[in-house]
């Protein structure tokens, strides 16, 4: 049973799987030019397509990267005498919505959007996206 349940996640991780961000205006230039439609297809590997259709219909193609792993590590070492005693110590562990993430996407029509955040377990994050005309919106993923 554990080895179909896991043929069977890492099938889904491999086709991918699309995500639509919500977007909150954080502007009045984001306000006045309406929410964006954002959506991401998810491929675990850390990078993929992203499309973002502008409320005027311009539609930005692009892609994403997420640095998985962010990490935490600290450690303590200690020695003394010629043929002395050693210690070491040391502990790591991963920090939850510490996964860089980035997002660009550009359109025919002139328009960009960057977008900058973090990521953290099962997919799920948020970034401020501002395009190249100053609006800007809180991404939640």
């Amino acid at each position: 049973m554990r080895v179909h349940l896991l043929t069977l996640i890492g099938l889904l991780v491999l086709a991918g799987c699309a995500r639509q961000a919500d977007m909150v205006p954080l502007n009045d230039a984001a306000n006045a030019t309406g929410i964006p439609k954002l959506d991401v297809a998810l491929y675990g590997t850390g990078y993929g397509p992203a499309t973002v259709t502008m409320p005027d219909g311009e539609v930005l193609n692009g892609h994403y990267r997420l640095a998985v792993g962010g990490a935490v590590a600290t450690g303590f070492a200690t020695a003394s005498g010629p043929r002395g005693t050693a210690f070491v110590s040391g502990s790591s562990s991963v920090v939850p919505m510490q996964n860089p993430f980035m997002l660009q996407a550009a359109g025919r029509g002139g328009t960009s959007m960057t977008c900058e955040g973090s990521a953290g377990g099962l997919g799920h994050g948020g970034a401020v996206c501002t395009t190249n005309r100053g609006a800007q919106y809180q991404m939640m993923f």
